[in-house]
C-alpha cells in the first residue's frame, strides 16, 4: 500500500465520523412538522370581597356655651364602597351601607356629661364611582335623618340586586344639636358603618 492509498483511506475514515456526528441532528424530518399548531391557555380570576372604609376620625365645630340651642356640623369624608365580588348581573345582590351611633359623652357618668344621639342628623352627600364603575341602581340615603338610638341603622347608600359592582365614594354629613348651656368638655362618639 503506498502513501497515497493510505491517505485516501484516512481521509475516507474522517467523512464516515463526521457524518456519523452529524446524523442526530435530523432526528425529525422536516416533512413531519405540521404547517399549523395550537396553544391553548388559561387564566383564573378569582372572586374578590364587599368591603368599605372610612375616616378613623373627623371633629364638629366647636361651640360656646349657648342660653339656647345651637348646632355643630361637620363631615365623615371620603367613604368608600367596593364591590370585587365579580359576579355575573344576574347573580349580584346588591349591598346596603348602614351608620349607627353611640351617644356623645365626655366620659364622666353623670347625664349632664352625655349629648343623646337623637340630637345626632346625618346626611349622604356626593356619590361618586371610579373609573370603569356605573353608578346605575346606587343612590345614596334620605338626607337629615336623626337617629333615634345607639342600635338605630340609618341607611348611608344602596345598590339594588343586579347592581353595584365596582367601587364608590360618598361623603356623610354630619350635624348635631347642642342642648342650651351644655357642659364645658371634649364630647366624643363612635359612628359604626356596616355593609352587607
Amino acid at each position: 500500500m503506498n502513501k497515497l492509498t493510505k491517505q485516501l483511506i484516512g481521509a475516507g475514515a474522517g467523512l464516515s465520523l463526521l457524518a456519523s456526528s452529524v446524523m442526530p441532528v435530523f432526528a425529525v424530518k422536516p416533512s413531519e412538522l405540521d404547517g399549523d399548531a395550537d396553544t391553548k391557555i388559561g387564566q383564573t380570576i378569582t372572586a374578590g370581597v364587599l368591603s368599605m372604609k372610612a375616616p378613623a376620625d373627623t371633629t364638629l365645630t366647636a361651640e360656646e356655651v349657648s342660653s339656647g340651642e345651637q348646632t355643630a356640623t361637620g363631615q365623615a369624608a371620603n367613604l368608600l364602597v367596593d364591590d370585587a365580588r365579580g359576579n355575573k348581573p344576574s347573580q349580584r345582590a346588591g349591598w346596603a351601607l348602614t351608620v349607627s351611633s353611640s351617644d356623645f359623652s365626655d366620659g364622666d357618668a353623670t347625664e349632664e356629661s352625655v349629648i343623646d344621639v337623637t340630637n345626632f342628623t346625618v346626611t349622604p352627600s356626593g356619590l361618586g364611582t371610579a373609573a370603569g364603575t356605573d353608578s346605575d341602581g346606587v343612590s345614596l340615603g334620605t338626607g337629615g335623618v336623626a337617629f333615634t338610638s345607639t342600635s338605630n341603622q340609618v341607611n348611608v347608600a344602596t345598590a339594588v340586586t343586579g347592581e353595584g359592582e365596582g367601587r364608590y365614594d360618598m361623603d356623610l354629613d354630619l350635624s348635631l344639636v347642642l342642648p342650651e348651656n351644655q357642659e364645658v368638655a371634649v364630647y366624643e362618639a363612635t359612628m359604626t358603618f356596616t355593609i352587607s
